[in-house]
Formats: C-alpha cells, structure tokens, sequence
C-alpha cells in the first residue's frame, strides 16, 4: 500500500497546522477568553492522541 504525493502533502499541511495552532492556543490569555464550549474542543484538538494520529 503506497500514499500518492498529494495526500502525503495534505496530511503534512494539517499536521503543521495543528502545531501552529497548538503554539497560538499556548500563548498566555488566549484560551481565557474562551467559553467553556470552546475550551472543551480547544482541549479535544490538542489532545496528544489527535497529535498521534498524523504522525
């Protein structure tokens, strides 16, 4: 089983976007200002498991 240069391109580009918005997320005060709605999927995405799943 191969992966085609594309998809290998898209799983790299959402995997740096995940990083990127692993950093934003980390910066101080940001998720404070968040509901609890958007803290909760805020933790889901950054939930090292996610992280796992594409590398």
């Amino acid at each position: 089983m191969t992966i085609d240069g594309d998809r290998l391109l898209d799983r790299q580009t959402v995997l740096r976007q995940f990083d990127l918005l692993r950093r934003e997320l980390d910066s101080p005060g940001v998720v404070d200002s968040f509901d609890e709605f958007h803290r909760t999927a805020c933790d889901i995405l950054m939930a090292d498991r996610v992280r796992k799943a594409f590398d």
